[in-house]
């Protein structure tokens, strides 16, 4: 089996973490990306309504998600992949970037 070769692309840190306010019906909600330990995947989202504690969905969720950025230099559009490592800021959202290994 051939060895791998690692390399490292830039990713939002959106791919990571991240989160968004959301005012519910009965208050103002959290909806989070990030690592989730009592679930089936590593990552995902999470909300701090009553709603996602029992279903764990919601419509908190449903509203948000689209807002997170989740850029990725090895899979987005080519004319995204060029990031300035002097000051590396997502090329999407303008926000933190976050480098991952990859093998190939």
């Amino acid at each position: 089996m051939p060895e791998l070769n690692i390399e490292y692309r830039w990713m939002c840190r959106s791919n990571v973490e991240w989160c968004k306010e959301v005012q519910g019906n009965s208050g103002v909600y959290v909806v989070e990306w990030g690592r989730v330990h009592d679930r089936d995947c590593d990552y995902g989202f999470t909300c701090t309504c009553p709603g996602f504690k029992y279903r764990g969905t919601c419509r908190h969720i449903r509203e948000v998600s689209s807002e997170r950025c989740a850029w990725h230099q090895e899979y987005n559009n080519p004319e995204f992949a060029e990031v300035n490592d002097d000051d590396p800021k997502c090329p999407r959202c303008g926000g933190e970037l976050t480098s991952c290994a990859i093998g190939v």
